[in-house]
């Protein structure tokens, strides 16, 4: 369904606020986000050292819940405090292991100082928005498992920080964005991702989205992984949002190196004011 004037594409873009990858982002007249979702993810193949893809071992799924809390304090500004938990189940030749908990809250600040003109044919520039963020260690890292093959892992070790520049356009028939992105944790290699992505507004609620992203450690041998997901979000005006999703590693030689191929679902809903 094509949008029915520029009235309601404008206020599809700030008040619906479906125009992220992430539903939880607030649109501008937007003030307060709670929401959760639940997920589940599967890992049966692997790509080796060499890039190569081979069968996983130990293979791997898990089933996942968030919980995402957030505020915008100006127009230009906004937070979120994100808590993952985390149950896996991995199974290798003579061993199956399980296990799980409250993975690494998040925190993000989002800053997006310039406002979206709409141009001919609703056309216009992207605008940049810088995000920072915390992960915070209160999952169980590595050195505290207690399984074989580190089923009850949820998090990492030490404080990571995250940061990321973005070019978006959220106003007229077709959001699209793209992200580039750094994280610094503590006793591995930073990484790099590269991230876009497109989408369309279906009358007044609805939006659909896809997306591909790159991330590379920069470090020599670092791991890789190459990830494409889509999306389809339902909203209603400062009342509550919707979303379905899905995501995989592409599994082909070259795209990834050393990590699990993983693939996922997840199903979420937010309270909106």
């Amino acid at each position: 369904m094509w949008w029915f004037a520029e009235a309601v594409a404008h206020a599809g873009a700030c008040c619906v606020g479906s125009t992220s990858a992430i539903p939880s982002r607030l649109g501008e007249c937007e003030h307060v986000l709670a929401g959760a979702s639940l997920g589940a993810e599967v890992g049966r193949l692997r790509w080796d050292p060499a890039g190569v893809v081979a069968a996983a071992s130990p293979t791997e799924q898990a089933a996942l819940a968030t919980v995402v809390v957030g505020a915008r304090w100006s127009r230009w500004g906004q937070a979120a405090v994100v808590v993952p938990t985390r149950w896996s189940h991995r199974v290798a030749t003579g061993l199956v292991d399980g296990g799980g908990g409250v993975g690494d809250v998040r925190l993000s600040a989002t800053i997006d100082p310039f406002e979206e003109q709409l141009g001919p044919k609703q056309g216009g520039l992207p605008i940049p928005v810088w995000s920072v963020g915390a992960r915070l260690p209160t999952g169980r890292d590595w050195t505290e498992s207690q399984t074989p093959l580190l089923a009850d892992v949820t998090g990492a070790p030490g404080l990571g920080l995250t940061s990321a520049l973005s070019l978006e356009r959220t106003l007229g028939r077709f959001p699209y964005w793209v992200v580039a992105d750094l994280g610094l944790d503590p006793e591995v290699p930073a990484r790099l991702g590269v991230s876009g992505g497109f989408g369309q507004y279906l009358g007044a609620s609805w939006t659909w989205l896809a997306s591909a992203r790159h991330e590379q450690q920069l470090s020599a041998g670092g791991t890789s992984r190459t990830t494409v997901g889509a999306r389809v979000v339902y909203g209603r005006p400062l009342a509550w949002r919707g979303w379905v999703g899905l995501s995989s590693d592409v599994p082909a030689s070259g795209l990834g190196s050393d990590q699990v191929v993983l693939s996922s679902v997840d199903l979420g809903v937010a309270l909106i004011r």
